[in-house]
Protein backbone atom coordinates (compact mmCIF):
# COMPACT_ATOMS: atom_id res chain seq x y z
CA UNK A 1 0.00 0.00 0.00
CA UNK A 2 1.72 3.34 -0.61
CA UNK A 3 0.41 6.46 1.27
CA UNK A 4 2.82 9.40 2.50
CA UNK A 5 4.78 8.50 5.37
CA UNK A 6 4.14 4.96 4.42
CA UNK A 7 7.17 2.54 2.85
CA UNK A 8 5.80 1.32 -0.29
CA UNK A 9 4.77 -2.51 -0.86
CA UNK A 10 4.81 -2.78 2.94
CA UNK A 11 1.99 -5.44 4.39
CA UNK A 12 -0.55 -4.41 6.30
CA UNK A 13 -2.43 -6.06 9.50
CA UNK A 14 -5.94 -6.09 9.96
CA UNK A 15 -7.56 -6.35 13.25
CA UNK A 16 -10.73 -5.34 15.16
CA UNK A 17 -10.27 -1.58 16.08
CA UNK A 18 -12.06 -0.99 19.72
CA UNK A 19 -14.77 1.23 18.66
CA UNK A 20 -16.08 0.81 21.74
CA UNK A 21 -13.15 2.44 23.48
CA UNK A 22 -13.09 -0.26 26.13
CA UNK A 23 -9.21 -0.29 26.51
CA UNK A 24 -7.12 1.10 29.18
CA UNK A 25 -5.20 4.59 27.86
CA UNK A 26 -1.80 3.59 28.75
CA UNK A 27 1.37 3.39 27.59
CA UNK A 28 2.27 0.14 25.40
CA UNK A 29 -1.60 -0.23 24.59
CA UNK A 30 -2.22 0.69 21.17
CA UNK A 31 -4.83 0.14 19.49
CA UNK A 32 -4.06 1.36 15.83
CA UNK A 33 -1.87 -0.42 13.09
CA UNK A 34 1.20 1.04 12.20
CA UNK A 35 3.42 -0.22 9.25
CA UNK A 36 6.06 -2.65 10.08
CA UNK A 37 9.07 -0.59 10.31
CA UNK A 38 7.30 1.93 13.11
CA UNK A 39 6.81 4.23 10.80
CA UNK A 40 4.48 7.06 12.42
CA UNK A 41 1.72 7.12 10.02
CA UNK A 42 -1.21 5.09 11.44
CA UNK A 43 -3.50 2.63 9.17
CA UNK A 44 -6.52 3.46 7.38
CA UNK A 45 -9.48 1.82 9.56
CA UNK A 46 -10.87 -1.41 7.63
CA UNK A 47 -14.53 -1.33 9.33
CA UNK A 48 -16.33 -4.77 8.05
CA UNK A 49 -20.07 -5.17 9.05
CA UNK A 50 -21.68 -8.82 8.94
CA UNK A 51 -25.30 -8.09 8.12
CA UNK A 52 -28.24 -10.39 9.79
CA UNK A 53 -29.39 -12.85 7.48
CA UNK A 54 -33.27 -13.20 6.81
CA UNK A 55 -35.14 -15.92 9.21
CA UNK A 56 -36.92 -18.21 6.32
CA UNK A 57 -39.47 -20.61 6.72
CA UNK A 58 -40.11 -23.29 3.92
CA UNK A 59 -43.84 -24.39 3.80
CA UNK A 60 -45.86 -27.61 2.09
CA UNK A 61 -45.68 -27.26 -1.41
CA UNK A 62 -50.16 -27.16 -2.52
CA UNK A 63 -51.00 -27.65 -5.94
CA UNK A 64 -49.52 -31.00 -6.67
CA UNK A 65 -50.29 -32.69 -9.99
CA UNK A 66 -48.55 -34.80 -12.37
CA UNK A 67 -46.00 -32.40 -13.51
CA UNK A 68 -46.75 -29.39 -11.82
CA UNK A 69 -46.50 -27.84 -7.69
CA UNK A 70 -46.48 -25.28 -6.27
CA UNK A 71 -43.82 -24.34 -3.46
CA UNK A 72 -44.17 -22.10 -0.47
CA UNK A 73 -42.16 -20.26 1.62
CA UNK A 74 -42.34 -17.34 4.65
CA UNK A 75 -40.11 -14.24 5.32
CA UNK A 76 -40.56 -13.91 9.39
CA UNK A 77 -37.56 -11.88 9.85
CA UNK A 78 -36.07 -9.23 7.36
CA UNK A 79 -32.47 -9.12 9.05
CA UNK A 80 -32.31 -5.62 8.01
CA UNK A 81 -33.92 -2.89 6.49
CA UNK A 82 -36.03 -4.70 3.16
CA UNK A 83 -36.00 -8.48 1.23
CA UNK A 84 -34.42 -7.54 -2.62
CA UNK A 85 -34.40 -10.94 -3.81
CA UNK A 86 -36.36 -14.42 -2.98
CA UNK A 87 -37.09 -17.88 -4.26
CA UNK A 88 -36.56 -21.52 -4.25
CA UNK A 89 -34.05 -24.21 -4.90
CA UNK A 90 -35.49 -27.74 -5.65
CA UNK A 91 -33.78 -31.21 -7.27
CA UNK A 92 -34.56 -34.80 -7.51
CA UNK A 93 -32.04 -35.14 -4.83
CA UNK A 94 -32.12 -34.32 -1.19
CA UNK A 95 -29.20 -31.98 -0.16
CA UNK A 96 -27.45 -28.51 -1.49
CA UNK A 97 -26.17 -28.01 -3.88
CA UNK A 98 -29.97 -27.81 -5.80
CA UNK A 99 -29.83 -28.60 -9.43
CA UNK A 100 -32.89 -26.13 -9.89
CA UNK A 101 -33.51 -22.40 -8.61
CA UNK A 102 -35.91 -19.98 -9.16
CA UNK A 103 -36.00 -16.07 -7.66
CA UNK A 104 -37.77 -12.81 -8.21
CA UNK A 105 -36.24 -9.56 -7.02
CA UNK A 106 -38.22 -6.59 -5.90
CA UNK A 107 -38.45 -5.14 -2.57
CA UNK A 108 -40.43 -6.47 0.37
CA UNK A 109 -41.18 -6.79 3.99
CA UNK A 110 -42.22 -10.43 5.69
CA UNK A 111 -44.62 -12.53 4.54
CA UNK A 112 -45.27 -15.61 1.90
CA UNK A 113 -44.45 -16.04 -0.94
CA UNK A 114 -44.65 -19.07 -3.54
CA UNK A 115 -43.67 -20.04 -6.79
CA UNK A 116 -45.11 -22.90 -9.65
CA UNK A 117 -42.76 -25.33 -11.01
CA UNK A 118 -43.76 -27.19 -14.20
CA UNK A 119 -42.35 -30.38 -16.60
CA UNK A 120 -41.96 -32.46 -13.73
CA UNK A 121 -41.89 -36.13 -14.06
CA UNK A 122 -45.11 -38.17 -12.30
CA UNK A 123 -44.63 -40.35 -9.71
CA UNK A 124 -41.25 -38.77 -9.15
CA UNK A 125 -39.95 -37.22 -5.06
CA UNK A 126 -39.01 -33.11 -4.98
CA UNK A 127 -36.85 -31.74 -2.47
CA UNK A 128 -36.65 -27.82 -2.17
CA UNK A 129 -35.95 -25.06 0.04
CA UNK A 130 -37.37 -21.47 0.40
CA UNK A 131 -34.41 -19.10 0.40
CA UNK A 132 -34.12 -14.72 0.46
CA UNK A 133 -31.62 -12.03 1.08
CA UNK A 134 -31.84 -8.64 2.73
CA UNK A 135 -30.09 -5.64 1.07
CA UNK A 136 -26.66 -6.60 3.10
CA UNK A 137 -26.39 -9.32 0.31
CA UNK A 138 -27.31 -11.95 3.12
CA UNK A 139 -29.00 -15.31 2.21
CA UNK A 140 -31.12 -16.90 4.46
CA UNK A 141 -32.14 -20.39 4.05
CA UNK A 142 -35.37 -22.49 5.25
CA UNK A 143 -34.66 -26.31 5.67
CA UNK A 144 -35.64 -28.84 2.96
CA UNK A 145 -39.30 -30.08 2.60
CA UNK A 146 -40.47 -32.62 -0.12
CA UNK A 147 -43.29 -34.25 -1.86
CA UNK A 148 -44.21 -36.99 -4.77
CA UNK A 149 -45.57 -35.64 -7.89
CA UNK A 150 -49.11 -37.61 -8.63
CA UNK A 151 -48.28 -40.94 -10.49
CA UNK A 152 -49.50 -41.93 -13.69
CA UNK A 153 -51.99 -44.96 -14.05
CA UNK A 154 -50.98 -48.36 -14.20
CA UNK A 155 -49.81 -49.80 -17.45
CA UNK A 156 -50.09 -52.83 -19.68
CA UNK A 157 -53.53 -53.61 -17.61
CA UNK A 158 -54.90 -57.09 -18.68
CA UNK A 159 -58.12 -59.03 -17.29
CA UNK A 160 -57.78 -62.98 -18.54
CA UNK A 161 -60.64 -65.59 -17.47
CA UNK A 162 -58.83 -68.25 -15.55
CA UNK A 163 -61.45 -70.48 -15.63
CA UNK A 164 -65.08 -71.14 -14.07
CA UNK A 165 -66.02 -67.46 -12.20
CA UNK A 166 -62.12 -66.47 -11.62
CA UNK A 167 -60.43 -63.62 -13.72
CA UNK A 168 -56.89 -62.74 -13.57
CA UNK A 169 -55.79 -59.23 -13.80
CA UNK A 170 -52.16 -58.03 -14.00
CA UNK A 171 -50.61 -54.68 -14.75
CA UNK A 172 -47.54 -52.61 -14.87
CA UNK A 173 -47.57 -50.65 -11.24
CA UNK A 174 -46.69 -46.70 -12.51
CA UNK A 175 -43.46 -45.02 -10.73
CA UNK A 176 -43.68 -43.19 -7.70
CA UNK A 177 -47.20 -45.20 -7.05
CA UNK A 178 -47.46 -47.34 -3.83
CA UNK A 179 -50.59 -48.89 -4.19
CA UNK A 180 -52.85 -50.28 -7.25
CA UNK A 181 -56.50 -49.40 -7.28
CA UNK A 182 -59.09 -51.85 -8.82
CA UNK A 183 -62.78 -51.54 -9.42
CA UNK A 184 -65.32 -53.73 -11.22
CA UNK A 185 -68.23 -53.12 -13.06
CA UNK A 186 -71.34 -55.11 -14.65
CA UNK A 187 -71.78 -54.07 -18.05
CA UNK A 188 -69.47 -50.99 -18.47
CA UNK A 189 -66.56 -49.51 -16.97
CA UNK A 190 -66.83 -48.14 -13.69
CA UNK A 191 -67.59 -44.23 -14.10
CA UNK A 192 -65.06 -43.22 -10.28
CA UNK A 193 -62.96 -44.74 -8.01
CA UNK A 194 -66.47 -45.72 -5.79
CA UNK A 195 -68.68 -47.27 -8.61
CA UNK A 196 -68.94 -50.61 -9.10
CA UNK A 197 -66.92 -53.62 -6.32
CA UNK A 198 -63.38 -53.48 -5.02
CA UNK A 199 -61.67 -55.77 -7.37
CA UNK A 200 -58.12 -54.78 -5.62
CA UNK A 201 -56.20 -52.27 -3.49
CA UNK A 202 -52.37 -53.41 -2.47
CA UNK A 203 -48.83 -53.23 -3.70
CA UNK A 204 -49.22 -55.90 -6.21
CA UNK A 205 -48.99 -56.32 -9.92
CA UNK A 206 -51.58 -59.08 -10.33
CA UNK A 207 -54.11 -60.36 -8.40
CA UNK A 208 -57.63 -62.36 -9.38
CA UNK A 209 -61.20 -61.21 -9.00
CA UNK A 210 -63.27 -64.24 -7.35
CA UNK A 211 -66.32 -62.39 -7.07
CA UNK A 212 -68.34 -65.76 -8.64
CA UNK A 213 -69.97 -63.69 -11.10
CA UNK A 214 -71.82 -64.80 -14.38
CA UNK A 215 -69.68 -63.83 -16.97
CA UNK A 216 -72.41 -64.12 -19.39
CA UNK A 217 -74.79 -62.04 -17.65
CA UNK A 218 -72.62 -59.68 -15.93
CA UNK A 219 -70.14 -58.91 -18.93
CA UNK A 220 -67.59 -57.34 -16.16
CA UNK A 221 -65.19 -54.12 -16.91
CA UNK A 222 -62.45 -52.99 -15.03
CA UNK A 223 -60.57 -49.83 -14.08
CA UNK A 224 -57.51 -49.34 -12.52
CA UNK A 225 -55.67 -46.14 -10.48
CA UNK A 226 -52.48 -45.84 -9.38
CA UNK A 227 -51.64 -44.21 -5.56
CA UNK A 228 -49.32 -42.65 -2.98
CA UNK A 229 -50.02 -41.04 0.10
CA UNK A 230 -48.52 -38.05 -1.01
CA UNK A 231 -49.92 -37.02 -4.07
CA UNK A 232 -52.97 -39.21 -3.65
CA UNK A 233 -54.73 -41.05 -6.86
CA UNK A 234 -53.81 -40.55 -10.23
CA UNK A 235 -55.63 -38.79 -12.35
CA UNK A 236 -55.92 -40.96 -15.28
CA UNK A 237 -56.74 -44.66 -15.19
CA UNK A 238 -56.14 -47.69 -17.15
CA UNK A 239 -59.18 -49.79 -17.93
CA UNK A 240 -59.54 -53.79 -19.34
CA UNK A 241 -62.61 -56.26 -19.79
CA UNK A 242 -62.42 -60.29 -21.20
CA UNK A 243 -61.26 -60.91 -24.32
CA UNK A 244 -60.28 -57.22 -25.11
CA UNK A 245 -57.21 -55.42 -24.73
CA UNK A 246 -56.06 -53.23 -21.91
CA UNK A 247 -56.36 -49.77 -22.46
CA UNK A 248 -54.09 -46.90 -20.16
CA UNK A 249 -53.56 -43.49 -19.64
CA UNK A 250 -57.30 -42.59 -19.82
CA UNK A 251 -58.90 -39.02 -17.86
CA UNK A 252 -62.21 -39.49 -16.37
Amino acid sequence: MDRGGWSSGNAIAIFWDDKEDRSPHVDGNRRYAYTYDSASAKAPVLSITVGASPTIVTDDATGISGSVGTLNGDVTVIGDTIINERGFEWDTNSGAPYANTGTETGSWSTGVFNREITGLASGTAIYFRAKAKNDTETWGYGSEKSFVTVPAAPTDFTATLLGGSLVGLNWTKAVGASTTLIRGQSGSYPTDKEDGWLAYNGTAESATDNRGFSFELENPYWRAWSYNATAGFSTDYAQANIGGEGVTNLTL
